[in-house]
């Protein structure tokens, strides 16, 4: 993809967040832009320019509450991607994807192929953390565990893994069979909502990629929702968003490298659309 197609992307990303936005003030529903999406926000007043996603998480009981809505409600533009939804749903997270398309990826290839994979906005749960530290740390392991058990599972395979590579990646997934990426995906959630008391004082978004220490956050951090400007349009944000992003980026207002910018670039080969996207 160069550089105008990520910018297509992005603004079909933007179709996503704003149908969301709409959704969650109809619903009565919380949600926060989160990682690089807030980044953006906060340092770029949009999109982090060579960054096309967005990230958005919910605490879990408004989260459970958009699975039920588009189980109820089927949509002809939009696919709510989710184990109860999708076979081979392989994230941790539900996500929302716009039929029609097909996001093709450069260098890597998975076993299992969706019904819809095409371009998509993340949805995580926000769920509470034990108040001990060691419960903490036996949660953060369990979900790391669960998380390689579904990736190897996946046996993704890259342009540069060697015949032997592929071979081994694929043998170990065929031994995985009888364990659905439904049946993880309940444990994990299983694990993820163990402690979801009103006493909680922290939230962690442990579906996400970043280390479940960086998002083990006092619920103050999100609050009460603040809007803040994103591509010229307002979307609801953690209420304590200095903290926030200090806590998962530390100096968060300086820009990496410029050799480090291309990594989208690196991942995404080009978007496919159907014939009535056209």
């Amino acid at each position: 993809m160069n550089w105008d197609e990520i910018r297509d992307y992005q603004l079909a990303q933007l179709e996503l967040i704003k149908m969301m936005d709409k959704l969650c003030a109809e619903l009565g529903l919380t949600y926060y832009i989160i990682g690089g999406t807030l980044l953006g926000a906060v340092r770029h007043d949009g999109f982090i320019p060579w960054d096309p996603d967005i990230d958005i998480a919910m605490p879990r009981k408004d989260y459970e509450k958009v699975r039920e809505y588009f189980a109820n409600n089927k949509s002809e533009r939009y696919f709510y991607d989710h184990y109860s939804t999708e076979k081979y749903h392989i994230q941790p997270h539900a996500l929302v994807r716009i039929k029609g398309s097909h996001v093709v990826f450069k260098s890597s290839k998975s076993r299992y192929e969706p019904t819809y994979d095409g371009i998509y906005l993340d949805i995580f749960p926000l769920d509470n953390a034990p108040k001990e530290k060691k419960l903490q740390e036996k949660q953060m392991k369990k979900i790391k565990r669960l998380k390689k058990i579904v990736y190897i599972k996946n046996a993704k395979v890259y342009k540069n893994n060697n015949l032997l590579m592929k071979l081994s990646k694929r043998f170990v997934s065929l031994l995985l069979t009888p364990f659905s990426f439904e049946y993880l995906n309940k444990k994990m959630d299983k694990v993820m909502q163990k402690y979801n008391d009103p006493s909680a004082e922290t939230l962690v978004s442990m579906a996400s990629h970043y280390s479940y220490w960086k998002q083990l956050m006092p619920k103050s951090v999100y609050g009460t929702p603040k809007r803040i400007k994103f591509e010229g349009i307002e979307l609801s944000a953690p209420a304590e968003t200095v903290d926030y992003l200090t806590r998962l980026y530390g100096d968060y207002m300086k820009l990496p490298p410029e050799e480090h910018r291309n990594a989208m670039l690196n991942i995404f080969e080009r978007v496919e659309y159907s014939a009535e996207e056209k």
